[in-house]
């Protein structure tokens, strides 16, 4: 036996208070999403895991003594399942942010939630019949092939959740959020690089540095998101389009057409329907741009200016691509209010303008922009 190296268990407690203190900080926040339960239980398990691995270590190191080796059992079954549940959750948290259909289904979720299932009932199991994943020799404990076995069915949560997230990044709609699918697929990547050290250093804590330091560069990916994110629509908001304009401002070569629309009569959906009705509106105009754009070849830039007012910065040819943009938008904007079964219409008064290249291009582009709305929203009336 060794003596416990207490760094070890230092560095779980450090690790330990900072995903406790993201946790209060998310539990804190106003508007909670599923996707963010789903992330505060990666922590909750993350948080359980260092502190069983703390004790893993008091116990293999000989520091606590138990003589029937009962309790050191129990909790490589707990490290075990804790592992493979945090692993689902991670691929869950993955799959709400693509906005998978499975997740809208307890069926679906609890079939998907099978490896980490077998992997608890194994854990029972090799505590019932009392399975050694560990072996004690003279230069420290190695792991045993139970070890390799335990680990497998986790590992495909972290093989299809690092797919997923970078599969997600270079998908064209998911172009603003790129940087938050590339930390969230890093994350699961660190986990198990740390996770096959750690077995070739057992008596180092790579595990929990590894994992802190993942997290702490997911958490600061997604408060720069949330920073630069409309939270209701998840496009990019106000700052965000200005600070586009301003950098493609310096673009000669590239024509931009800054489009800017609002939602007719959007007032009388609130009053009559009420503000709910009113948000998913919105959220069906965002989801219409987001699909409208992929459909162009170029890359577009959509955000939602506030209110029931959009932009897209359109990156075109011509103006002729505009108005074709303009006609495929309001088309889809009444295909996906259709199929939602809203008992409204829903359309767009589109205004647009050119960016120009002087030193005030972009406030006169919004300006023109804004303009050529409120003239188009007029000849409607």
């Amino acid at each position: 036996m060794h003596e416990a190296p207490f760094y070890y268990i230092e560095a779980n407690l450090v690790c330990l208070l900072i995903f406790a203190f993201i946790l209060v900080k998310n539990i804190a926040s106003v508007d909670r999403q599923e996707r963010q339960r789903c992330f505060d239980q990666v922590l909750i398990l993350h948080i359980l895991y260092f502190l069983f691995d703390s004790l893993w270590m008091l116990l293999y190191s000989g520091t606590i003594q138990t003589g029937s080796g009962v309790l050191s059992n129990l909790v490589d079954a707990i490290l075990f399942s804790i592992g493979a549940f945090g692993a689902y959750y991670w691929y869950l948290y993955l799959e709400i942010m693509l906005e998978a259909d499975f997740v809208k289904s307890s069926r679906a979720r609890l079939l998907r939630a099978i490896p980490a299932i077998a992997t608890m009932l194994l854990a029972i199991i090799g505590f019932i019949m009392k399975f050694n994943y560990w072996g004690m020799e003279q230069d420290g404990i190695h792991t045993t092939g139970m070890y390799g076995l335990m680990i497998v069915m986790p590992l495909l949560y972290v093989l299809a959740a690092t797919a997923k997230a970078f599969g997600g990044a270079f998908r064209k709609e998911n172009a603003p959020r790129r940087g938050l699918y590339i930390s969230a697929g890093i994350y699961p990547l660190a986990i198990m690089l740390s996770a096959v050290m750690q077995v070739f250093n057992l008596y180092v804590p790579i595990i929990c540095c590894g994992c802190t330091l993942a997290m702490i560069y997911v958490y600061v990916n997604s408060l720069d998101n949330l920073i630069s994110q409309d939270p209701l629509t998840q496009l990019n908001n106000r700052s965000e389009l200005k600070r586009f304009l301003l950098n493609m401002r310096h673009h000669p070569e590239t024509g931009i057409y800054l489009m800017m629309m609002d939602v007719d009569k959007f007032k009388g959906i609130n009053d009559r329907f009420g503000h709910l009705e009113g948000d998913a509106a919105l959220r069906c105009v965002a989801d219409s741009l987001r699909w409208a754009c992929t459909k162009c070849s170029k890359r577009h830039f959509i955000a939602r200016y506030g209110g029931d007012e959009f932009t897209v910065a359109a990156i075109a040819d011509d103006e002729q691509e505009v108005k074709d943009l303009c006609s495929l938008i309001n088309d889809t904007v009444a295909e996906k209010n259709r199929e939602r079964g809203a008992a409204y219409e829903l359309r767009l008064s589109i205004g647009y303008a050119r960016l120009g290249k002087e030193e005030d291009a972009v406030r006169n582009c919004l300006a023109a922009a804004d303009e050529a709305l409120y003239r188009q929203k007029k000849a409607r009336r």
